[in-house]
């Protein structure tokens, strides 16, 4: 599941049950879109879910908004400057 930054200048993906450094279970990743339209990975946030999905940006691009199916939760993850993502973690509606 994908989504853009209203400014198209971020690109924002999540996966589940993904192995990453120490980290086990979903997440949600941010890349750069570059000017000849190449990804440059930026970071990743933890998901308290094993399954987020169906990601939106909000208009201001401070936040992103995942959806797990199994779970049945949405959580929102705060961005920071320039596509990452802030350390807090996710706050579970």
């Amino acid at each position: 599941y994908l989504t853009f930054s209203p400014d198209h200048r971020y690109l924002y993906a999540c996966g589940s049950n993904v192995p990453y450094n120490r980290f086990q279970g979903g997440g949600v990743f941010s890349f750069a879109v570059q000017k000849d339209h190449t990804l440059r990975y930026l970071d990743r946030h933890t998901s308290c879910s094993k399954t987020p999905c169906h990601l939106v940006c909000d208009s201001r691009n401070r936040v992103v908004i995942s959806a797990s199916y199994t779970e049945g939760q949405v959580e929102v993850h705060k961005l920071g400057e320039g596509g990452r993502f802030l350390p807090d973690k996710p706050q579970i509606l």
